[in-house]
């Protein structure tokens, strides 16, 4: 596996490539609730329906990652009933946990648009690649491509500024336990270390205890046998 996090693609070799890894880092690491973007239908946990992609052919391949850029959780989704998760836009000393999907660009831009409600963001693609300031309407509404993986960009998407202080909303339990899901089964953490690595990012604690998180990754866990 070779990943080059400071080796950002040339938008013009962007613009040509056909294939991309979207980096996930909340709800989609868990690949079950990722493949309704792709193929469409109801994720556990949540209240959309998702339309899926033009292209319903399942990703190519599938990789865990950690990434310098830090995980928090903020605003409120409808979908969910609560917080879900961002990353901070700027690099910085701490790493994130990411699942890494090798998909069409097509794809990766639907599930783009699914992500902020838009129809679609395909004609957008040119000003995302060549202005890092471009943005898109809806929560998700920062591409970043933060660097390339066998030769591939990898590709992510999140809130454009993180808030100042704390949001007021808690995760919803259902999504945290989503993310448990795929932080075990896809990053190869315990129980204990994905509860302990949610309990460590901003916006988990106080609505949450390490043995609630704990009791919720157990519960997860036996989901995926």
């Amino acid at each position: 596996m070779d990943v080059k996090e400071e080796t950002i693609m040339k938008s013009g070799d962007i613009l040509k490539t056909t294939h991309v890894w979207y980096a996930s880092y909340g709800s989609n690491m868990n690949p079950e609730r990722f493949y309704c973007y792709i193929q469409g239908g109801k994720p556990e946990g949540s209240t959309k329906t998702e339309k899926g992609c033009r292209d319903h052919t399942l990703p190519v391949e599938v990789r865990s990652l950690s990434l310098p850029y830090e995980a928090y959780f903020a605003h409120y989704a409808d979908r969910w009933g609560g917080a879900p998760v961002f990353i901070d836009p700027n690099r910085g000393d701490k790493h994130s946990f990411f699942v890494c999907y090798l998909v069409t660009m097509e794809q990766y831009l639907d599930v783009m648009a699914q992500e902020n409600g838009l129809l679609e963001v395909e004609s957008e693609l040119s000003r995302l690649v060549n202005d890092q300031t471009a943005l898109l309407k809806g929560l998700y509404g920062k591409m970043m491509n933060v660097g390339t993986m066998d030769g591939f960009p990898i590709f992510t998407f999140t809130n454009p500024k993180r808030p100042e202080v704390e949001s007021e909303f808690p995760p919803a339990i259902l999504y945290l336990r989503t993310i448990l899901k795929g932080l075990m089964s896809q990053c190869g953490l315990s129980e204990e270390e994905a509860a302990d690595y949610l309990l460590s990012l901003e916006g988990v604690s106080p609505a949450y205890t390490r043995s609630e998180l704990i009791e919720l990754a157990v519960d997860a866990q036996e989901k995926i046998r």
